[in-house]
């Protein structure tokens, strides 16, 4: 069984009434009763163990003085939280939140149970996330997706070769359509055990898709060639899974749906290649695809440091999917990214002990031409493409302060948005300390936007949920650290 478990960090109490003792109460989100034989484990100067008694309660008493780490689990339970708390503070509560479960019964067309399909959530409008699996259906045609945290949900099913050679589909969506944008969303409360629920595959006309692969200009058969089709939300396998075509350029697919598919082209046979993507229309009639030439992206690595630069910077290429190409770049910070394929693509930076002269850098700017494209797309042509431009940065500053009103039993989460798209600050979170104090540093100089709320806040709404009014704008500059109070949004 998944268990999930929250961690919190905090100083024994040394000078409290009880000195050296961590004491505290786990209870239900749900109910608010308490939680016996809840799994407590200590990690710190002393690690040690105990489970929480018939009233929730747990203690570990003698502890010598330092920082130690609390990790709380119990099946059927999950959340993570983060509390601080400082010498002589009062015993902690914890809540865990108690996690549902769906039961039901998928059946064929015919209304006959239907054995070893896959049930699968995703978000809702997100096909090809993935957020739990169940085991295939039984005899019975009886699946069970359980340890679900309450949400919006969409069921997606896997539907066996066994049953895709009857004319199913590889994937069908709840209550039983092919086409994802027909999928209906199930809500699930928290601790909701949800049963009887019946999803009905239906079968639809499968054909076989034929086609020749050219390139563009001259008709001629491109190679070398490799091809696949994404008429499923998900990773590409199976029948549709990717292959070379044939001298001429021609491929075919078996027992595909009929209906505008996305069908992807890589000039190569490597594991990082990036597909070109073009959507087709699969039918009776064989299709021509025409593919563009690919190009190269260049671009360098600087820093505002005058001092070289050391460490570790990998620049890559992603689209949705698995589909990744990074490169390293060489001691003078100049790069290149081969065989890019005409599209939209987002751009990843990734980056681990960068310094200069002794002092930390970070990744302050990323551009394509002029445009700015943290976490953005970029348009890919397949000539006249702009430079990309990594830039790094030493100067750092802070933001320090209060939050109002403050809950000992309750601390805040303070969410601090980049509101400059900085890599490494676009969202930053620190907790408050029981005097309702906070503070970041290693900020990057920028504009940033910050706002307060409670834990139970950020588990109904996400983080920050919906502060917009109660948020302040602060200006952050190197070497100073600005300050502020805040006042929680929840309250």
């Amino acid at each position: 069984m998944r268990v999930l478990f929250a961690i919190l960090f905090f100083a024994a109490p040394v000078a409290a009434q009880d000195p050296g003792v961590i004491a505290g109460v786990v209870r239900s989100s749900a109910t608010h009763s308490p939680l016996e034989d809840a799994q407590v484990s200590l990690i710190g100067a002393t690690s040690t163990g105990t489970q929480t008694d018939a009233r929730g309660n747990f203690r570990f008493p003698d502890l010598p003085a330092g920082k130690y780490t609390l990790r709380i689990e119990k099946p059927g339970y999950g959340g993570t939280e983060s509390v601080h708390v400082e010498p002589g503070a009062q015993p902690v509560a914890v809540e865990l939140d108690p996690l549902a479960q769906i039961e039901g019964r998928i059946l064929d067309d015919d209304g006959n149970p239907a054995l070893g399909v896959t049930a699968e959530l995703t978000f809702p409008y997100y096909p090809k996330t993935f957020m739990g699996t169940s085991p295939p259906s039984d005899k019975g045609g009886r699946f069970v997706l359980s340890n679900l945290s309450a949400g919006d949900y969409w069921i997606r099913l896997r539907i066996p070769e066994a049953l895709r050679a009857h004319g199913y589909p590889a994937t069908e969506f709840y209550p039983g359509v092919a086409d994802s944008a027909q999928a209906a969303a199930i809500h699930l409360a928290a601790a909701q055990q949800m049963a009887g629920l019946t999803i009905r595959l239906r079968r639809v006309p499968l054909v076989s898709f034929r086609g020749r692969i050219v390139d563009l200009g001259n008709n001629q058969a491109a190679r070398p060639v490799e091809v696949a089709l994404d008429c499923e939300p998900s990773e590409i396998a199976g029948f549709f899974g990717r292959h070379e075509v044939d001298a001429a350029g021609h491929f075919h697919f078996d027992n595909v749906p009929p209906g505008r598919h996305e069908i992807l082209i890589y000039r190569g046979t490597g594991a990082d290649d990036l597909p070109y993507a073009t959507t087709v229309d699969v039918g009776e009639d064989e299709a021509t695809v025409t593919v563009p030439p690919f190009t190269t992206l260049a671009g360098a690595v600087k820093s505002t440091d005058k001092a070289p630069w050391e460490g570790v910077i990998g620049i890559g290429l992603h689209r949705e999917g698995a589909w990744r190409r990074r490169v390293t770049p060489g001691d003078d910070g100049a790069f290149t990214l081969p065989d890019i394929p005409p599209g939209e693509w987002t751009l990843d930076v990734e980056s681990n002990g960068l310094e200069a002269a002794g002092h930390a850098l970070q990744v302050a700017s990323v551009k394509f031409g002029e445009a700015s494209v943290i976490r953005q797309p970029i348009a890919v042509v397949e000539g006249g493409n702009p430079p990309i431009a990594i830039t790094l940065s030493g100067e750092t500053g802070g933001i320090a302060g209060t939050v109002e009103p403050g809950d000992p039993a309750d601390p805040a989460l303070v969410v601090a948005q980049s509101l400059d798209g900085h890599p490494l600050n676009l969202l930053t979170t620190v907790t408050t300390g029981q005097d309702g104090s906070f503070a970041f540093a290693g900020l990057l100089p920028g504009d940033y936007q910050v706002c307060a709320c409670g834990r139970a806040f950020v588990r109904k709404t996400g983080y920050g949920g919906d502060c917009t009014g109660l948020a302040r704008k602060v200006a952050v500059t190197n070497g100073q650290t600005a300050t502020l109070k805040l006042h929680r949004c929840d309250q």
